[in-house]
């Protein structure tokens, strides 16, 4: 425990500059390094899907040049001209791989990204709600799906979190089963109604 928290300390002082322009930074990283690895291709995929991220771009070196950059996020009029300002004025960095480093690129391309997505989709998504996917195992393209069905149907992202510890009112619950049901009928439409119930049922 010791040597987590020492870990997430010194990662924490690596994206202090990006702070004050993504808070969600500070939350991010605390997922450390068992479940931020697993957010990570979550994210990347929903970003791929959304045109937040071109072909070309890689994560790791645009979290670099956001730890490096002048400028951050509040100093651009939208998301993408600090995107732009990423690509093609900040100078490519050295990845340096201790932990430390790769934690805290992580969490500043996690949080960036989420960002972004963020503002494409039109939906908050916390750090609490990607750990939580994460944990289950959901990959990015459902995790895409339950964002769109959601929004879609009016659900907050964050209640899945009382949702899987059955903590919202029965009317809730029931809603956020069908919402559920629906992104798997959508993505697996081979899969039975039973065997569907199961999988939403296996997620709490």
């Amino acid at each position: 425990m010791f040597l987590i928290a020492t870990l997430i300390s010194a990662a924490t002082k690596l994206v202090a500059a990006v702070v004050p322009h993504i808070p969600t930074v500070a939350k991010v990283i605390k997922m450390g390094a068992e479940i931020l690895p697993k957010v990570v291709p979550i994210v990347n995929n929903i970003a791929r899907v959304t045109n937040v991220l071109s072909p070309d771009d890689k994560l790791d070196d645009l979290a670099a040049k956001a730890m490096s950059a002048e400028k951050g996020l509040t100093d651009f009029d939208g998301f993408g001209d600090y995107m732009d300002y990423l690509r093609n004025e900040v100078p490519e960095q050295k990845l340096l791989t201790d932990p430390e480093h790769n934690l805290a690129r992580q969490a500043v391309g996690v949080a960036l990204l989420t960002k972004g997505i963020g503002e494409k989709l039109g939906v908050d998504i916390s750090p609490e709600f990607l750990s939580t996917v994460a944990e289950r195992g959901l990959d990015g393209k459902f995790v895409y799906a339950l964002l769109q069905e959601y929004k879609q149907q009016g659900l907050s992202n964050d209640d899945l979190i009382a949702y899987i510890g059955s903590k919202l009112d029965l009317n809730k619950m029931v809603r956020h089963s069908t919402a559920l049901v629906n992104v798997y009928q959508k993505l697996e439409p081979d899969l039975s109604q039973d065997e569907i119930e199961n999988k939403v049922m296996a997620l709490r």
